[in-house]
Order: structure tokens, then sequence, then C-alpha cells
């Protein structure tokens, strides 16, 4: 802070000898009065320059711009793949109700964009006749092929007496 004052200082006095020595109203002395405003000026806005870091150019604002950018289609396409498997097991255990089932479901999803439900997993007790018939319901209805739809049996949990 001391370094501060005694620039304003010693550029007051600089200018005050120049002042003096020249003619008055003379197109030195006009050019002499921008130049202390301006010298003023950066004495001034010299410690707030080194307060706040302005480092940043075009070039690194145009990459933070590009990494947001990626970071939000990141979080966009998310929130789209978590809808349509969301969705897409609501529908499939809304189905399997329908014939008195309560499957685990699995969903996966395609990489196209937007992704498709490619293949299902369903996981529980079924008889053959409900799998096939639950399989031909999703297979027509979601355009998923019936190799893609995959069963497993849950086992039982057998208690001891």
């Amino acid at each position: 802070m001391r370094q501060f004052f005694l620039h304003l200082i010693c550029l007051s006095l600089i200018y005050s000898i120049c002042h003096i020595l020249l003619e008055k109203n003379s197109c030195i002395q006009r050019v002499l009065k921008l130049a202390y405003g301006i010298a003023v000026a950066f004495a001034v806005l010299s410690p707030m320059m080194q307060v706040l870091p302005l480092s940043f150019s075009l070039s690194e604002i145009h990459e933070e711009s590009g990494r947001i950018q990626a970071q939000a289609a990141e979080i966009r396409d998310a929130a789209i793949s978590e809808g349509i498997i969301r969705q897409t097991r609501a529908y499939i255990l809304d189905k399997a109700a329908g014939l008195g089932l309560a499957p685990e479901v699995t969903v996966c999803l395609s990489d196209d964009n937007p992704p498709v439900p490619e293949s299902i997993l369903l996981q529980g007790s079924a008889s053959p006749g409900d799998q096939a018939a639950l399989t031909q319901i999703l297979s027509t209805a979601l355009g998923i092929a019936k190799e893609k739809i995959h069963w497993t049996q849950s086992n039982p949990v057998s208690g001891t007496s």
C-alpha cells in the first residue's frame, strides 16, 4: 500500500513540474494532461489488477464453454436414457400385471441417439405359457426381437422347519 501512494505522489510531482515549465494552453500541456490522466488511471487500477485475476483469454473462454456444453449434453442424454428406461419398465410391469406376473425388469438401451430399448431381462416365476405370452406382447409393442427378451427364473426361498 505504501508503494501505491509513493507512485501516485511521484507521478503528481512530475506532472506538476512539467506543468509549471510549459506554456499555458499549449498543445504539449494538453498532451501532458492526457498522459497524466492515463498514468493515474493505471496507477489506481494496478492494485485491482493484481487482486482480480483477469487472465482469461478468448481461447480459454471458448474451451470452457465447450466443456460446459459437453457436460450439459451428457446430463441431457443421461436424463433421456433414464426416462426411456423408466417408461419402458413401467409399460412392461403393467403388461406383466395384466397376466398376473410380477417380474423384475432390466431394460438395456441401444447406442443410438436417441436410444431405444434393445433388450429386456425378466426375472421371476412364470409358466412357459405366460413367458411366451408376455414375450409376444413386448416384441409386438416395443419392436424388440423375441431373441432379445430373456427370462430367468427366480429361485424360490425354501424354508426349514
